[in-house]
Parts: C-alpha cells; structure tokens; sequence
C-alpha cells in the first residue's frame, strides 16, 4: 500500500491525536497494518494507539472519554448501551474488523482423560463428582468467546452449575492453563497456538465449527463522538477498510504476522500469529492440532 495524498479536512476537530485503543489478539491486525503503513496518514489521521491488556480498560477509557475508538468484542455496544456491568454509555460501531477466530482449548490432562467434546466432559465431570469443579476461562464478560463456550457445553448438556467460569485475560490463558489454574478456555489467537505448541494444551473446537463467520471484533466509538467528528470517523473507517482488504491477501499474511510479533502490538511467535490469518489450510489437520 502506498501514500497518496487526499484533500479532506484538517487533521481533527478538537487539534489532538485520535485515541485508538486495542487489545493485543491476533486480530488487532487491522489496526496495526494501518499504523505500519501509513494509511491513518493517507487520510488525514493524527492517531496515537493505546495498548491495552485488560477487555475492561478498552471499556472504561472509552465510557470516561480517554479512548476515542476501540478495538471491541462485537457484544460490547450492546453491552455498554445497555450499561451492563458499567455505566451506561451511548456507542455504536461503523465496521466489523474480525471474524471467528476463537477456540476452546482444554488442558493435556483433560485431554489425557478422553475430553473431546462437551459430553464426553460430562462424563468426566461425573466420575469426579464432588471431588473438584473443572474451571474454564474466557476474556471477558458477555464476550463472543463466552457464547461460545456456553455454546459447546450446551451441546454437551454441560450445565453452567456445573462448571467454573472466570475471566482471565487474554495473555494470561496460556500460562494460566500451563500452571493448571484453568482447566481449559475460549479465546482468539495467538493464545490457542502457544498453548498447542507448548503442548500444554489441545483445541477440541473452533468457532468456524461452532458459529461460523460470527463477528469477533468491532471498531467501537461512542455516539456523541460519531456525531460530533463525523468526519474523523469517516475517514478512519476508510483507513481500516483499506487495512482489512491488505489483510485478506493471502500473498501479504507472513508480513503481518511479523508486525503482530512486534513488543508494541502483539509480542508473540510469528508462527503461532499466522494460524489467525489462515496461512494454514486448517480443515484438514488431525485433532489434536487443528487451531481456528
């Protein structure tokens, strides 16, 4: 992609940088990809990104204003809207920035003891009956990652009393699943991979196999902002447009996992970023390696 310069309004309404906030999943690939090559320039755009590590901060900043834009769960507009679990704040979102991407992944242990899907976990959960309550984590309240894992175990008549559910955020899955604290979780890549890879944990489903092509991420923006710097908007929505067709290129995937590799995005394995952007022919790898 390259520069080219456009006529379009001054820089920003309010003579400040655009506070993008995101969290660092492999698919913040978008934002990252705008950022790198320079398409928040092309249209104009003076944007700062925020690196957040908790789902609950990305929330927080936006309701208080320190956050223009965010990088969301697709449930938090209705979420924030609604002012469940915080205050009321009036959002919306003009593009959805990912899609699926997420997967459960038990523990080598519960994988060792035949779970492969949510009936057989029950099965597992009553011969240990009374002994211990098996804990799954997911990274945020309301998220598409709960869904789905509600999902799996409803599928396996796994009631939610039966089972632990705890929010544990993003990069914290994989160590927290290694040191035996969860016992498995639903969330989005490079997570799944590094747990794969370490042989520390299996993934038993994706969220192609469980909702395919739900929306995963959204860019969110409060409503008084969408109104009152339209412009702004429109034109971040172009850049991240742009940015998301340079990230459906198959030929352009190895370039963007080395961005998403990088301390200030992602900070993880090139290999395990790339199985988010579909480098790997997925559908054919045998359990128990198969990722989202």
């Amino acid at each position: 992609m390259k520069n080219s310069k456009m006529n379009f309004p001054t820089i920003t309404e309010k003579g400040e940088p655009l506070q993008i906030g995101f969290i660092p999943d492999g698919d913040c690939a978008p934002i990252a990809v705008a950022r790198e090559s320079g398409l928040f320039e092309k249209y104009e755009l003076d944007v700062q990104l925020r690196r957040e590590t908790r789902l609950s901060n990305i929330r927080d900043r936006m309701i208080e204003g320190d956050l223009d834009a965010v990088h969301a769960p697709a449930t938090l507009p209705f979420i924030t809207n609604l002012g469940i679990d915080s205050d009321h704040c009036a959002s919306v979102t003009g593009m959805v920035l990912s899609l699926q991407g997420n997967a459960i992944t038990v523990s080598r242990h519960l994988w060792d003891e035949g779970v492969r899907n949510g009936k057989t976990l029950r099965d597992l959960i009553f011969r240990n009956w009374g002994k211990r309550t098996f804990t799954f984590g997911v990274v945020f309240p309301h998220s598409p990652a709960l869904l789905l894992l509600r999902r799996w175990l409803r599928e396996g008549c796994v009631s939610l009393s039966e089972v632990r559910i705890v929010v544990v955020h993003p990069a914290q899955m994989f160590p927290t699943l290694k040191l035996g604290y969860i016992d498995g979780f639903c969330a989005g890549e490079p997570w799944t991979s590094l747990a794969v890879e370490a042989k520390a944990g299996v993934c038993v489903a994706t969220s192609r196999e469980l909702a395919p092509l739900h929306p995963e991420k959204v860019l969110m923006v409060r409503s008084d902002f969408a109104a009152q710097r339209a412009s702004e908007h429109e034109r971040l929505i172009a850049a991240l447009l742009e940015a998301c067709a340079f990230c459906d290129q198959p030929a352009n995937r190895p370039l963007i996992s080395e961005i998403l590799a990088q301390p200030q995005y992602v900070n993880a394995p090139t290999d395990c970023l790339k199985n988010i952007l579909g480098v790997e022919d997925l559908a054919d790898r045998p359990e128990p390696t198969r990722r989202p």
